[in-house]
């Protein structure tokens, strides 16, 4: 468990969960970027700028991440994101929340 709750010590890599639990179904990087964009500015309608900033960094730093850790299944080369099956991040998740 202490190793969940490092790789998920970042609020990116919660968010990014929180949002995958909502979207049961593969999703586009950059439209995961995007929505991440948004709710880190707090505007509707974030700049190109920002939600190129996001996109980078979770292309290069916390989808390989939680890939690696079987958290989510990202393919680079297609730019998709899918939500794994690990029910001890989806416990923990739940935990931060309340």
């Amino acid at each position: 468990m202490d190793e969940i709750m490092r790789l998920l010590a970042p609020k990116r890599r919660q968010r990014i969960v929180a949002m995958l639990e909502e979207r049961p179904r593969t999703i586009d990087r950059h439209v995961l970027a995007r929505a991440l964009a948004a709710t880190e500015s707090g505007m509707d309608i974030p700049g190109d700028n920002a939600v190129q900033r996001v996109e980078i960094d979770l292309h290069h730093n916390h989808l390989p991440a939680l890939d690696e850790a079987d958290v989510l299944q990202y393919d680079p080369d297609r730019g998709t994101v899918r939500l794994g099956d690990d029910r001890r991040v989806r416990r923990l998740l739940a935990t931060i929340k309340q």
